[in-house]
């Protein structure tokens, strides 16, 4: 169980205070009613003092007058009495008023049973009463006495010892509740800037301090703010250089990846042409007597040399394209002229493949885009679908403005793409099959060549399965709004 600050905080004063009623409780049991007599005896040398300053025996209406104001409001008693032991007066049977009779008696009334004692306080019993008695020697040699009931400082040191005990612990009642809201208020913001800094120990820098105040206290909590908003910043610019950094990293071993299949893929689309020229080539250096023979040999060696350059000048083309060699010149022309054109073109493809075409365009559809990269783009959607069409199957053909772009798109109704096979497509040398299947003219180059381009040009390309065959497509840029369009004639140069 963790210890709250503001609990300990409150014990310890709490404490404090306590120990301090208490101290002034038994002080006060104690020692109160000590003081007091001391005090008394203090006060009661001051009286003998005054006294001792009046003249007793000139004019006694004066001296009573002057002992009544000397003896004031006090329950003190007085008896004086000459150096022979005969009583001058007493206030013991009569007040202070009375004193003008007392002195005028003088020897008449003398306490006989009185004696001359030593100087200084005594206690006695009078009575019942328990008596504090001064004895002194005044000037002139008479003796004085004045005494106080104890009982009376016994009830005054009782009285002030219940008044300051309630009052104690009426004020202690009033500094728990202080204590209890101080050490709260005090506790109040350490315990926000521990659980801030908790969350920051565990990567959240969400939570920020509202200071109060502007003491110690208040510039921590600014300082606690400012330390989260640092590490916070740091921590993400942290998170976005390792992801960067993981990014490159990724990219660099996809580069490699791409590299070595890129090396193995050129290496066997070059090996069985290669191994074809050698062979022929031997045989023609064995002088075969056959002049077909030597013809038919001289044609495969040559098929297959052309077969190699294109492949070669299609890897140019691409590594051209990939690496921004080649500067597009986008102009406007006639797409749907250029869609006819080709298909006418690639007749004899679609015939092999029993395949019919159908064309969904405008008879006018200008786009403004360079015409010789679209012609690429358009001749390998075309040889890619009559590849794959289904002998007897149907390929179309469809070019669709929507808003200021035109989307080219080549369906045929062969076997569909494999989900895991659609981010494959692009890539060079890849045709669908793991054995590589040596085809005519096909390397596959033509979809990563189309990729490239629509780089280069900023447009977009895809590939989506459709209900009953694959559908390709390819986006250009619109010529509707673009003033100056070119003359028909441009379509042909374009191409």
């Amino acid at each position: 169980m963790k210890k709250k600050m503001w609990v300990r905080l409150f014990l310890e004063i709490a404490v404090i205070f306590v120990a301090f009623v208490a101290i002034l409780t038994v002080a006060n049991s104690t020692c109160l009613l000590k003081y007091y007599v001391l005090r008394e005896k203090a006060e009661m040398r001051k009286i003998t003092q005054k006294i001792d300053d009046v003249d007793l025996y000139s004019d006694t209406e004066t001296a009573a007058q002057k002992l009544s104001e000397i003896l004031g409001d006090g329950n003190y008693s007085l008896k004086i009495s000459d150096s022979f032991g005969n009583l001058l007066f007493s206030s013991f049977d009569a007040p202070v008023a009375d004193y003008k009779g007392a002195l005028e008696r003088k020897k008449s009334d003398s306490d006989k049973g009185s004696s001359k004692t030593g100087e200084g306080f005594s206690e006695i019993l009078k009575g019942n009463r328990k008596v504090l008695r001064y004895t002194a020697t005044l000037s002139g040699g008479e003796t004085l006495y004045l005494s106080l009931p104890v009982s009376l400082l016994q009830s005054s040191a009782k009285t002030a010892n219940q008044f300051i005990v309630s009052v104690a612990f009426g004020c202690l009642l009033l500094t728990i509740l202080w204590v209890l809201l101080l050490s709260k208020r005090i506790a109040k913001p350490i315990r926000e800037m521990t659980e801030t800094t908790e969350l920051m120990a565990n990567l959240d820098f969400s939570r920020k301090l509202t200071p109060t105040s502007k003491d110690e206290i208040g510039r921590l909590g600014e300082a606690i703010n400012r330390l989260s908003e640092n590490l916070d910043m740091t921590l993400k610019d942290l998170n976005q250089k390792n992801a960067q950094l993981r990014g490159e990293i990724e990219a660099e071993r996809r580069l490699d990846k791409m590299r070595k299949g890129f090396v193995a893929n050129v290496s066997h689309e070059l090996k069985t042409p290669i191994a074809i020229i050698s062979g022929y080539a031997e045989g023609l250096k064995l002088n075969i007597n056959s002049d077909e023979d030597r013809r038919e040999y001289a044609d495969v060696i040559i098929d297959e040399s052309a077969r190699m350059n294109e492949m070669v000048l299609g890897l140019l083309e691409l590594s051209r394209l990939e690496s921004g060699s080649i500067r597009l010149d986008p102009t406007v022309y006639d797409l749907g002229a250029q869609i006819r054109e080709f298909t006418e073109r690639m007749h004899k493809s679609f015939e092999e493949a029993d395949a019919t075409v159908e064309i969904d365009t405008a008879e006018s559809l200008p786009v403004f885009a360079d015409g010789a990269r679209m012609g690429e783009v358009l001749q390998n959607f075309l040889s890619n679908a009559a590849s794959h069409v289904r002998r007897g199957g149907t390929i179309k053909v469809s070019a669709k403005r929507e808003t200021d772009t035109v989307t080219l798109s080549v369906y045929n109704d062969g076997e569909q793409i494999p989900r895991e096979n659609m981010e494959h497509i692009w890539e060079s040398f890849w045709r669908g099959e793991v054995s590589h299947k040596r085809e005519k003219d096909r390397f596959g180059l033509g979809l990563s060549i189309v990729h490239a381009i629509a780089e280069a040009s900023g447009s977009c390309c895809g590939v989506k399965n459709c209900k009953d065959g694959v559908c390709f497509w390819f986006t250009v840029r619109s010529a509707d709004d673009i003033v100056g369009k070119t003359a028909p004639d441009d379509t042909n140069s374009a191409q």
